[in-house]
């Protein structure tokens, strides 16, 4: 829910027979003393990359495996490899400084009118907590929550996906003391070959219950069975090497611009992940920003009265948007990693409203379009 922001002008009417307007003007420097300023809002993306990075380390005996073990498939040296696994898009507003308006009660221009003539009429205002105006004249009660989808704070996630992720190093800490009396390297290969048949052969003695001590019942089973076969792999991998896989999300940021646009977001390594848009150590993923011509948003005829427009020396009751729908990818070469339309608050078509001397109006401060007018 965003917190709103009460701003009100209040001017108590005077007698007479003249009604100022509420008017809204482009910000091309100054503003009025008793205007109030406020922008449209623009849309962000989030981009949420999801990668998967596999570490391989060489087993201490990687050289003996075949010989003493008959394994050819080992790690040989250390390597990191990273994988595109997803790429999600979600969006939130902000105020966009090149669409910066003011609003104020402002008298109408009659030759020879006494100040005594005009009334002003009430000015109450809210905005967001962005800073992005939500309504002229209609209160919102801090129950109502914006139309918009809040934005979500967000942070790098690493979680193990292997929980037996061990490293050469840690495997060769089980080395019992005969390994380590041994005094050569080819004497411990030996040693710990022979622990991983004795382990295979109790497991098997255990399975056909011809173990000496045969466990009590099923859960004590398969609790010597889970640890045997954690003993077995630990001394394995001081052959083969171990493999150890870690998930991260990490989260970048991109403001559209211009449309069409078909413009280099990032890059990925598959040593590196995530690399600098210049760093030709990895392939480009790229943000296509396309308009489908046919968005039924934008067919529709305005049924509120609006009317496109952005001259500055013209005076309009407010300034809107009319939202577009817009086609956006993500794209790794031919292949595309996400496809999807939004709506692109900067991408809308700018609408002013007739300069008004009564005006009730609640704006979508995700897009800039009207949810609600009336006249008071």
């Amino acid at each position: 829910m965003k917190k709103l922001l009460f701003l009100s002008l209040v001017v108590l009417g005077l007698s007479g027979n003249l009604t100022a307007q509420i008017q809204s003007r482009i910000v091309e420097g100054p503003i009025p003393y008793e205007a109030f300023s406020y922008h449209l809002p623009k849309t962000v993306f989030k981009v949420r990359v999801t990668i998967r990075t596999t570490h391989e380390d060489p087993g201490i005996y990687a050289r003996y495996s075949e010989r003493l073990l008959g394994i050819s498939d080992v790690v040989t040296t250390e390597r990191v490899n990273n994988e595109l696994i997803s790429v999600e898009l979600d969006t939130y507003t902000l105020p966009d400084p090149k669409r910066a308006f003011y609003i104020q009660a402002a008298a109408p221009q009659v030759p020879k009118r006494r100040a005594s003539d005009t009334q002003v009429p009430e000015l109450n205002l809210q905005f967001t907590s962005e800073g992005i105006l939500r309504t002229v004249n209609m209160d919102l009660s801090l129950t109502e929550s914006c139309s918009g989808k809040a934005s979500k704070q967000e942070t790098k996630i690493s979680c193990p996906e292997n929980a037996n992720d061990n490293s050469a190093s840690s495997a060769a800490s089980i080395h019992t003391q005969d390994m380590q009396l041994s005094g050569s390297s080819i004497r411990m290969a030996e040693l710990a070959a022979k622990k991983v048949f004795e382990l295979r052969d109790t497991r098997l003695s255990l399975l056909q219950g011809e173990l000496g001590t045969m466990p009590q019942d099923g859960a004590s089973l398969e609790k010597m069975l889970t640890e045997l076969n954690r003993m077995e792999s630990h001394y394995t991998e001081l052959f083969t090497g171990s493999r150890r896989q870690s998930v991260r999300t990490e989260v970048l940021e991109y403001t559209p611009e211009k449309i069409p646009s078909y413009e280099i977001l990032f890059r990925f390594s598959s040593q590196k992940g995530i690399v600098d848009k210049e760093d030709l150590s990895g392939y480009p993923v790229h943000f296509l920003v396309h308009n489908p011509g046919t968005d039924a948003i934008s067919q529709q005829k305005d049924s509120i009265g609006g009317k496109k427009g952005e001259t500055s020396q013209q005076a309009c009751a407010l300034y809107y948007y009319h939202p577009n729908r817009i086609d956006i990818s993500l794209l790794k070469g031919q292949t595309v990693l996400f496809k999807d339309n939004f709506v692109i608050a900067q991408f809308g078509d700018l609408m002013q409203l007739p300069a008004s001397e009564q005006l009730m109006v609640e704006l979508d401060p995700e897009t800039g379009a009207i949810v609600r007018i009336k006249n008071r």
